[in-house]
């Protein structure tokens, strides 16, 4: 069989139903720091072969805070967001 190392999670269901109402509160103010650098040298540790970003794209692409929680604008659903490969720190 080939495939399959993709994964998906209903980000929306996780906030509705895995986290309590206080473990919502804490996260609803919490911001992550995200690169897309510390995302490539992660993969580079799996695929040496990985392309390293050149300093331009270093410089287009800086270091970027998030929200942990983030409502979509059309459904108002509440999600979690900023928790992902490019994550290097939660900000609390």
């Amino acid at each position: 069989a080939e495939g399959g190392a993709t994964c998906f999670a209903d980000a929306a269901g996780a906030w509705e139903r895995a986290l309590s109402d206080e473990e919502r509160r804490k996260l609803e103010s919490l911001e992550c720091v995200c690169s897309q650098a510390h995302h490539d040298v992660k993969l580079r540790k799996a695929q040496p072969d990985y392309p390293t970003m050149s300093p331009e794209q270093r410089a287009a692409n800086p270091f970027r805070r998030v929200p942990i929680a983030l409502q979509h604008p059309e459904t108002g659903r509440v999600s979690l967001y900023g928790m992902n490969s490019s994550t290097c720190r939660v900000v609390i």
